[in-house]
């Protein structure tokens, strides 16, 4: 009985050294082509603190609730189309090579509207890098490329590994739709912390990783209107918390100005979850700038005349505003919200579009 009673301590004792011990993230466990992960989004609760981290730390987030799920898909390049199959073709003399794609979200504004949207990766024994997106503008397939790449992790990844990358993009179609837009990001990146997880996905051994983003735009639109600036958009911090052979972040908390902006983490499949998927799929709007300072102006399309009202919501759940534009026409609108004559407060702030009765909501962040 005492032997007994020795081994089973024995294999605690190792178990539990096992769940404290620091790991190191490799090629192999980041995303690989026809990957599937399900993931679900979630709010803020009370006391929550993501800038919380150290060595051989305990994060607890348990307490997330979700309130929306997807699908993250992953595929092979020659997937997509032709066009970027041979742009971001990997081979090793490419400059753009790359071995991975993801399904993007379509971006709906009067003046280029894109679909077909992709994203593109490289994920090698040194680093995993963002190489480009593309997307489909009046049907024709546009890919832009990142040059430099935008580094996301150099590889192997340890506890104190520090790196920085600089990444840029254009897209130039002065010629056909007289559209100029141009992009920089600088990405600093710190593994800050290691030691165990827990969501109400499991309790996992993994490594944190802080990355502090800053980008600048330019864009320049000659069409029926002319207009052109530059913009320095409000920094972005990105904690990730990567495990052993998890593919993509276990947790992934975005923060712009100091206030949540984005939950995202691993999870199975909820049978209830906060969001109908049925609206939060059939209608697709964008809200741009975001975050913002002022003005916001909220794009979508109908496909008839419709009620439309436009309401804004504080985390607690306090209606701040609501505008009604009764009986729009069918097609591209464009609607105007002053925004700062009824919040002056930074934070994040849900906007509610409501279609004849049905609501679709988007997180938007007021950033002064």
């Amino acid at each position: 009985m005492k032997k007994r009673y020795l081994f089973l301590l024995t294999v605690a004792l190792i178990s539990s050294l096992e769940l404290s011990a620091q790991i190191t993230i490799v090629t192999g466990d980041l995303p690989s082509a026809n990957d599937t992960f399900r993931v679900s989004t979630a709010q803020p609760f009370t006391g929550m603190d993501e800038t919380l981290t150290g060595a051989n730390y305990s994060w607890d987030y348990s307490q997330l609730v979700p309130d929306n799920q997807t699908i993250d898909t992953f595929m092979s390049v020659s997937s997509t189309n032709l066009t970027y199959a041979l742009v971001f073709a990997n081979v090793s003399f490419n400059p753009y090579r790359s071995n991975l794609a993801t399904p993007g979200a379509s971006i709906t504004n009067p003046f280029f509207p894109v679909t077909d949207v992709f994203n593109f990766y490289y994920n090698s024994s040194t680093a995993y890098s963002q190489t480009g997106f593309g997307g489909s503008i009046s049907g024709i397939p546009v890919p832009t490329t990142y040059s430099p790449r935008d580094r996301i992790y150099p590889l192997p990844l340890n506890f104190n590994d520090q790196d920085t990358s600089f990444s840029a993009f254009e897209i130039d179609l002065n010629s056909t739709l007289h559209f100029y837009y141009s992009g920089q990001r600088h990405r600093e990146t710190i593994v800050d912390g290691w030691g165990s997880l827990t969501t109400p996905f499991g309790t996992f051994n993994t490594l944190r990783v802080k990355s502090i983003i800053n980008e600048h735009d330019s864009i320049h639109i000659d069409t029926i209107i002319t207009f052109g600036y530059g913009i320095d958009l409000p920094e972005v911090i990105e904690y990730k918390w990567l495990g052993t052979g998890e593919g993509i972040p276990l947790l992934q908390i975005n923060t712009s100005g100091g206030a949540v902006t984005q939950i995202i983490y691993r999870d199975s499949l909820r049978s209830v979850v906060g969001i109908d998927p049925l609206h939060a799929n059939d209608f697709d709007f964008s809200v741009f700038p975001n975050p913002f300072i002022d003005n916001i102006f909220v794009n979508f399309s109908l496909r008839k005349n419709a009620d439309v009202e436009i309401s804004l919501y504080d985390l607690a759940g306090r209606k701040m505003c609501n505008k009604s534009f009764p009986s729009l026409a069918p097609g591209a609108s464009l609607l105007n919200l002053d925004v700062h004559e009824f919040i002056q407060a930074n934070g994040t702030y849900s906007l509610v579009l409501k279609v004849d009765d049905i609501e679709y909501v988007k997180k938007i962040v007021l950033q002064h």
